[in-house]
């Protein structure tokens, strides 16, 4: 079975984890129109999550300080939404079992 093109909107490192990914998924799942749409927008999580991780890797920690507390990197919140959104679409996609 031919692994279908990513849609138009996935950007240029979505389409990268698209293209490591796609051919083994595809391999055994149905091509229509709303599975290419579901495993597009987990690539473009993927891409967006090692985004964060490549941030956070580069700073001094995971928070900064201010005058009066201690805060996360904006990142770091998002690297942790996306893990938990990342994580159900894996078993929304059949990619891992619970």
């Amino acid at each position: 079975m031919a692994t279908p093109k990513p849609p138009a909107w996935l950007g240029d490192k979505g389409t990268l984890e698209w293209k490591k990914r796609a051919p083994e998924y595809f391999e055994t799942e149905e091509t229509g129109t709303a599975i290419v749409e579901r495993f597009a927008r987990y690539c473009d999580a993927l891409a967006k999550w090692n985004q964060c991780r490549i941030a956070l890797e580069a700073r001094d920690g995971f928070s900064y300080p201010t005058k009066t507390a201690l805060l996360p990197w904006p990142e770091l919140t998002i690297y942790r939404s996306l893990a938990m959104t990342i994580s159900a679409m894996e078993k929304d996609l059949g990619i891992i079992e619970d």
